[in-house]
C-alpha cells in the first residue's frame, strides 16, 4: 500500500488513475474500517481531472481527500499526455 497524491479523470462517476487503464474505488474510510465501505461520491468532478490524496491499496484509495481540480485546459492537456479521452 502506498500513501500520496494520484491524479486521474473522474469519467461516469468512477476514477480513473492517470497511470492504470481501469478505474479504482475511492472512499474517505479508512482501510480499518469494517467491511461496509462507502464509495465517494465524485459526481461533482464529471470529466475533471482530479489529484486525491490517500492511500492506494490497489484497487480501493482509502481515507481519500480531493487536493485539486484540474482547469478545463489543464485537464484537456493533462488527458492528452497520458493517452485518456
Amino acid at each position: 500500500m502506498q500513501e500520496g497524491n494520484i491524479i486521474g479523470l473522474v469519467r461516469d462517476s468512477k476514477f480513473f488513475p492517470m497511470d492504470k487503464k481501469d478505474s479504482v474505488n475511492v472512499t474517505e474510510m479508512s482501510m480499518a474500517s469494517a467491511s461496509d465501505i462507502t464509495p465517494m461520491n465524485l459526481a461533482e468532478y464529471e470529466g475533471k481531472v482530479i489529484m486525491i490524496n490517500g492511500h492506494d491499496a490497489g484497487d480501493w484509495i482509502y481515507s481519500a481527500k480531493v487536493e485539486d481540480i484540474a482547469t478545463p485546459i489543464l485537464s484537456a492537456v493533462t488527458m492528452k499526455i497520458f493517452g485518456k479521452s
